[in-house]
């Protein structure tokens, strides 16, 4: 098979002709979604002080061709003496206090950190999205970052070279970019990695890289992204990794069958992959559904499932995975939405407002929300508008950010 990943769209003449598709695959590459964990606090006190501590976990994925995620953990102590409290947040936290006197001190999560940092305390961490790259008309190496109210364009001494397709998911309050394209061909396929601490970009030297790729899925479970698939610009893959913060680790497993452009994101202990482009010919769009447990790859019995497509949207919104958008086989541009329960899926049919069509846009998961930027219906209509879904109705987000785009990739922390 020679592909090269691409927009599809009709001609008139009927033919389709296959150029540039990619996957927000998200998020990664198509972008990525969050599930948050619970929280518990204990606090004792002694004499007439009291104190209290907050703890809480979390893991958020991604999706479009790739995805992001992030969990984290720390530990805070927070202490006071006198008649005064003190409380210290993080994934495990506990405060004392006694006698007469006023606060103590904490660290962890809340000292301006998400659950997704490990360890915040005196480094930089993902408190917000980070968006990157893409095929705007002028590309550039540019980073955006999204506080949940605004964009700000980011600067950073060293940034990966530019590139389309790549896929992004968030581990220990970083963000973790691996490959793309920088001409969104595949041919050019790139196996880098680079970690955004919310500050500044670093290039990654591990000791072992999954080979170059495009287009491929990325999605976090506990202390690790997962990566699946892609596209090396001519074959569809089908190898399973992990990153562990340090170096890549591939997966020798019965795998899904070989695809480009799948959506993927975590919900709980499960990664579930849905779609992309694979079949026989290596460019159809499927409609299967697939979960990794952190060692092996099963197909559920589920007995609805969204249409096939790929590069959609794909992330975690009020315990349920929530699916946007994609193309079809004919590349019309989708705008529906689909939940996944852990057991099955179903379209929200309900919404009064919904974003237009579109395939290959980013999104990410901030503050239980999931955030999509960009996107494209076809090869000269690209957007540059921020939408929110917060499990319920779609709200339009800022007017202004980063330039007209499809195909960047989008990270948050959950």
């Amino acid at each position: 098979m020679s592909l090269s990943p691409t927009w599809r769209f009709l001609l008139a003449s009927g033919a389709v002709v296959v150029v540039a598709c990619g996957g927000f695959k998200n998020g990664g590459g198509k972008a990525a979604g969050g599930d948050g964990g619970a929280s518990s606090s204990s606090g004792s006190s002694s004499g007439s002080g009291g104190s209290s501590g907050a703890s809480s976990s979390g893991t958020g994925g991604s999706s479009g061709t790739g995805s992001s995620g992030g969990t984290g953990s720390g530990s805070g102590a927070g202490s006071s003496s006198g008649t005064g409290s003190s409380s210290g947040g993080s994934s495990s936290g506990t405060a004392s206090s006694s006698g007469t006197g006023s606060s103590g001190s904490s660290s962890g999560a809340s000292s301006g950190c998400t659950s997704n940092c490990d360890p915040c305390q005196g480094s930089a961490c993902l408190t917000g999205i980070v968006l990157f790259g893409g095929d705007n008309l002028a590309p550039n190496p540019d980073t955006y970052a999204y506080d949940g109210s605004a964009w700000t364009a980011q600067t950073s001494s060293a940034a990966p070279p530019h590139r389309e397709e790549a896929a992004m998911a968030v581990l220990g309050g970083k963000a973790v970019l691996f490959g793309g394209s920088p001409s969104g061909e595949g041919g050019d396929a790139l196996n880098d990695t680079w970690t955004w601490d919310g500050l500044a970009w670093t290039e990654e030297h591990p000791s072992h890289m999954p080979p170059k790729r495009s287009y491929h899925s990325m999605a976090t479970l506990g202390g690790t992204v997962v990566l699946y698939g892609g596209s090396d610009g001519t074959n569809a893959l089908a190898d399973t990794w992990t990153w562990d913060g340090a170096d890549w680790t591939q997966h020798v497993v019965a795998t899904p069958p070989a695809r480009y452009a799948a959506m993927m994101a975590t919900l709980g202990s499960t990664v579930v992959l849905f779609g992309g482009d694979g079949g026989s010919d290596g460019e159809t769009p499927q409609s299967d559904t697939w979960l990794w447990n952190g060692s092996a790859w099963s197909q559920p019995s589920n007995s609805n499932s969204p249409t096939g497509r790929d590069s959609g949207v794909m992330g975690s919104v009020g315990g349920k995975l929530v699916l946007f958008g994609g193309q079809d086989l004919n590349a019309n541009a989708m705008n529906d939405v689909w939940t996944w329960d852990g057991s099955d899926w179903s379209e929200n049919g309900d919404l009064t407002t919904v974003p237009d069509g579109r395939f290959g846009a980013c999104g990410a998961v901030l503050a239980g929300k999931l955030v999509v930027f960009g996107g494209t219906t076809n090869v000269t209509n690209d957007f540059s508008d921020t939408w929110i879904y917060d499990g319920t109705q779609w709200f339009g987000g800022p007017t202004t950010g980063p330039s007209t785009r499809a195909w960047c990739t989008m990270a948050g922390p959950g």
